[in-house]
């Protein structure tokens, strides 16, 4: 979102082509210790009970969700807004998600040759083929969707939030059939994506 209006040469617009997938355009609570964090404790006290036992699951989960985390801007950046503790503001740029859709880079991202924006959300199949593939991080995500999402997202984003940027460009967002997040781990989704950059490409070149 930020790149376009960055460009110093007028013709990096003409040859440019950015794609946006399952962008968290409102930010993300999983990106937001605040909100998320009192989420995993409601859901083991629901599952467990209010105890010793639920307090311990829930603090190895934390441990175990923060050793996976990059602990970093990558992270606290895409945050919904007031998600990030105080004690972690040297690694959080609150003003990212809120000056994403700004004017001027919605202005900049109308000068590339093309723009497109792909939408990923499970359904019923999606649990399935990540058990059926051995893909780890997409059964996590489906998981962590059904859990924290209601079954509405994809296990990191929701997908309406996805849809925002329909509000501000011209463009008709690209659905990907039966995706959670990590879209690269999944041929068949992936496939989707690469076949509309070399439709792109293809099409810049003449």
């Amino acid at each position: 979102m930020y790149v376009a209006k960055n460009f110093k040469n007028p013709l990096s617009y003409e040859v440019t082509n950015i794609y946006n997938i399952a962008t968290p355009y409102e930010g993300t609570k999983l990106a937001s210790p605040n909100i998320f964090y009192p989420e995993v404790k409601d859901f083991f006290n629901k599952k467990i009970g209010d105890n010793k036992l639920s307090n311990y699951v829930y603090e190895k989960s934390v441990a175990f969700y923060e050793s996976i985390s990059s602990n970093s801007h990558m992270d606290y950046d895409i945050a919904k807004d007031g998600g990030v503790p105080e004690d972690r503001f040297n690694k959080y740029d609150k003003k990212f998600v809120k000056e994403m859709l700004s004017k001027e880079n919605i202005d900049s991202l109308k000068r590339v040759n093309s723009f497109t924006n792909f939408i990923t959300g499970t359904d019923e199949k999606t649990l399935g083929e990540a058990l059926r593939t051995f893909n780890a991080a997409g059964i996590g995500l489906c998981l962590l969707n059904d859990w924290f999402f209601d079954g509405k997202g994809d296990g990191l984003v929701l997908t309406e939030e996805q849809y925002k940027i329909e509000n501000y460009l011209d463009t008709t967002s690209i659905r990907l059939p039966s995706s959670h997040h990590r879209v690269n781990s999944v041929y068949r989704v992936f496939d989707v994506v690469l076949d509309k950059i070399n439709d792109n490409v293809q099409r810049t070149r003449k």
